[in-house]
């Protein structure tokens, strides 16, 4: 794990060497969302560690394409360069690096890494999760066990992402509160860290590589993540969207909660 967070450290550095350029290249890409040359020199740099390290795991990457040979792999490694591509384009500080191991369709490793705070969240399979900021040692990281019910949580909502059904929803949860940040890694890893109690996506445009890493950090936290009918996210899948939304909890009594008071139609259609 230490080569590990070593590795990603130095991706976060070269993100760092494009955040905040207005001269930055954009490009948008088939499914209308936008890539950087930071995304593709981040992707680079981890790509090729992982290859000449782990040759025989398979990798599914934003910034790759897709042949799916990776299925046929125990183990595969499962990226998003940057995490928050709209706010990183924009200058903001809430993009991440992820990157993520699945086995069996099941994560078991995740990393989360702010390198604008310097911030990296890590577990692994039956080891706990962790916190190191800005580079100091390891502190265990737990969800807030304690909030059960709707009313007494913290729902983190994307800037980017919001939709008038899931406006309704959440009013209709009675939420103690909502905080707007990037990144899909950052808002599960905040709830990993206790700043929070839940994150809810009810569209069917994140991806494998969006819930991967944040998703094996939050549950060795002690939360939970599921689909929007509360199945079991799964991994390596042939189609990699998260066709059914994305429910992630502190807790299990706090997720059913949620299950229970939400609408006939989750899907934002």
């Amino acid at each position: 794990m230490k080569k590990l967070l070593h590795m990603i450290r130095e991706a976060g550095q070269i993100a760092l060497k494009y955040h905040g350029f207005s001269t930055l290249d954009i490009q948008i890409k088939e499914d209308n969302s936008p890539v950087t040359e930071a995304d593709l020199a981040v992707n680079t740099h981890i790509v090729e560690y992982l290859r000449a390290h782990f040759k025989d795991y398979g990798i599914l990457s934003e910034e790759l394409k897709d042949d799916v040979s990776r299925m046929d792999k125990e183990y595969v490694w499962c990226l998003d360069p940057i995490d928050g591509t709209k706010e990183f384009a924009k200058g903001g500080d809430d993009f991440s690096i992820l990157l993520g191991l699945i086995k069996n369709s099941v994560p078991i490793l995740g990393i989360v890494y702010q390198p604008t705070a310097d911030l990296m969240l890590y577990a692994e399979q039956g080891k706990g999760a962790f916190m190191e900021y800005q580079n100091g040692a390891p502190q265990p990281i737990t969800t807030t066990g304690d909030v059960i019910t709707t009313k007494n949580a913290t729902a983190l909502i994307s800037r980017s992402h919001c939709n008038d059904a899931l406006d309704s929803m959440l009013s209709n949860l009675y939420l103690s509160r909502t905080v707007q940040m990037g990144s899909v890694g950052l808002k599960m890893g905040a709830i990993a860290r206790g700043y929070g109690e839940l994150y809810i996506n009810n569209t069917s445009g994140a991806h494998e590589w969006d819930t991967c890493a944040p998703h094996a950090i939050l549950e060795e936290a002690g939360g939970i993540v599921t689909d929007g009918n509360g199945a079991p996210l799964l991994y390596n899948q042939a189609n990699v969207d998260r066709k059914s939304g994305i429910i992630a909890a502190s807790n299990i009594a706090l997720h059913q909660s949620v299950m229970d008071q939400l609408p006939d139609q989750f899907l934002n259609t």
